[in-house]
């Protein structure tokens, strides 16, 4: 908005008036911009006008956290659509038979649910010690490269589903795989995979652009690598899951019976 025209300025002779005329227009202009309904902070209206993005960005888990605890009525994310920009799918919380009553129901009757175990969980750090040395024989170091390329700190937790663990911090020699018969009749990540803190969708799951999975601050996130039957995530809070108060679970698609059977066997013959 001017506050002054052109003549006003040429008439001030020294260049400290003419500071002080920017100064206080600038400063008029902010009061006005503050005290407006715009509804964004400062910072990215500036960017905005300089030909930025003219909206602010929030992550998944964030969203998740306050439509889930901070407004009434509390609602329930059935689904994130992991594209370029996130796609929600909400219903009320209360609504429970619409996804979960005593098993999965309703938008999650596809799925299965699986416990964690938090003793098969592991550092990511325990992970690269495993799988970084060559030609290592553990089946879930299949995905090290890949889960190398956006990885991009320490601050993850790797569960290998099709293990009852990962063995010891040094050796792979003690990682127990389960039987072709625990594996018979349970779900297999070989498709469309959730995870979940407390019941919740933990967060985004798409591509890692923004190169801050695993890192410090990075939020919430997870990704799965349903052939390896591997998962690694971060936490809201840069928490341990192994020894926070929350709970983790598994929604696994149910594939076909045959599909599922086929697969199980596979795994256990890696």
């Amino acid at each position: 908005q001017p506050c002054f025209d052109k003549s006003e300025y040429n008439l001030r002779t020294s260049r400290s008036d003419k500071f002080f005329l920017m100064h206080e227009c600038i400063d008029m202009n902010f009061q006005n911009y503050v005290m407006g309904a715009r509804g964004m902070d400062f910072l990215t209206d500036a960017r905005d006008w300089l030909g930025g993005y003219p909206y602010v960005f929030l992550d998944t888990y964030r969203i998740i956290q306050f439509l889930s605890n901070d407004i009434e009525p509390a609602m329930k994310l059935l689904h994130v659509d992991n594209n370029a920009m996130a796609g929600f799918r909400w219903t009320r919380a209360s609504a429970n038979h619409l996804y979960f009553t005593s098993s999965p129901v309703g938008h999650w009757a596809v799925y299965d649910l699986v416990n964690v175990d938090k003793m098969s969980i592991s550092t990511w750090s325990q992970y690269q010690t495993k799988c970084g040395r060559e030609a290592s024989p553990h089946a879930s170091c299949k995905a090290f490269a890949k889960a190398s390329e956006v990885v991009t700190g320490d601050g993850c937790y790797v569960y290998a589903h099709n293990f009852r663990s990962l063995g010891d911090e040094h050796t792979l020699d003690d990682a127990e795989r389960l039987t072709e018969e625990e594996l018979f009749g349970m779900p297999c990540i070989n498709t469309d995979v959730k995870v979940l803190e407390d019941m919740d969708i933990l967060g985004w799951s798409g591509a890692q652009n923004d190169k801050l999975f695993c890192a410090s601050g990075g939020g919430a996130r997870y990704q799965v690598w349903k052939d390896e039957g591997l998962i690694i995530f971060s936490t809201a809070h840069d928490t341990d899951p192994r020894s926070n108060n929350h709970a983790y679970q598994l929604l696994v698609a149910q594939p076909s019976q045959a599909s599922r059977n086929k697969s199980c066997e596979s795994l256990t013959a890696r």
